[in-house]
This record gives C-alpha cells, structure tokens and sequence, in this order.
C-alpha cells in the first residue's frame, strides 16, 4: 500500500485568464470540486466560495488565489503531473465532457498556466516539501490529454 502524503495550497489563477475565460474558470473549479466524490487522490476546494472569490476576482481585476487541501499517493507532486487527467476522468463520471472541452481548449490555446502552491505532509514520517508548479494542459504523442508541468518559471515537463 502505498504512503498517503496530505496538501495545503492555493491554486492561483492569472486575472488574464479568468477575465477572458469565466466560462472555462469556472468549469475548472467545479471539476476540481467534484473530484473528492470520483478520485482516490483528490483536491478540495469549497465550491461555494470559490465561486464567490471568482466574482470579486474579476469585479477587481485580480488574479484568485483559492484554498485548497489534497492527498497524493506518496507525494501530491503525483496528482499536479496528472492534473488535467484527473479533470478529464471526473468530467465523464458526471456527464460533463462538454464543458470540460471547452475548458481544455481554451486553457490550452491561451497558454497560460494556472499556478498551485502548495505544502506537502507525510504524517509519520515528518516528511515535508513546499513547491510552486505551473501547470498546463497538452495534447501528448498518443493523442490524450495531459499535463505539462514547471517549477519556478523553468522549463516545462511533460
């Protein structure tokens, strides 16, 4: 079995990218939200205020920065690498496919990543680790979503 490491961070979203791209924002956080009821290795968001963060982030113009709390199965480095996946899956459990291609599409040809920082927990073990990544969604080799990601401005992963 494997270690279960627990998250805490933001996801922060550019103030660019949500006020070109609501539709898609929006889409992203209730996926985000909904994935705690479809994914072993989740991470939460409370939907409610998010939704109300987003209306002052862009009634203000500024990025929105939401709370958020994860497991990983070792490192919840593990769930950021595969972070569009994740979205892709829990779009087709609730019927949402759509909506999640209309998020895909936009985030990806707009190119801006969506930033999560984070501290990662191993209880037991006083293992800790904090990382600011960058994420992104791609179209990989095989024709499947996927997640490029980067950690302080470097080169992107895939």
């Amino acid at each position: 079995m494997a270690n279960i490491s627990s998250a805490q961070g933001q996801i922060v979203i550019n103030e660019e990218l949500l006020l070109n791209g609501i539709y898609a924002v929006k889409t992203f956080l209730n996926l985000v939200s909904l994935s705690a009821n479809y994914v072993d290795y989740d991470t939460y968001i409370d939907y409610e205020d998010s939704m109300y963060l987003l209306e002052e982030s862009v009634e203000n113009v500024y990025e929105l920065s939401i709370e958020f709390s994860g497991t990983g199965r070792w490192a919840y480095t593990n769930n950021i690498e595969c972070f569009y996946q994740m979205l892709e899956y829990v779009a087709s459990q609730c019927h949402c496919e759509t909506e999640f291609r209309i998020m895909f599409n936009y985030f990806h040809k707009c190119g801006i990543p969506i930033e999560i920082k984070y501290v990662d927990m191993e209880p037991g073990a006083e293992l800790y680790y904090g990382a600011m990544l960058e994420i992104l969604p791609y179209i990989n080799a095989e024709g499947e979503i996927d997640t490029m990601t980067r950690e302080g401005g470097g080169a992107w992963k895939k």
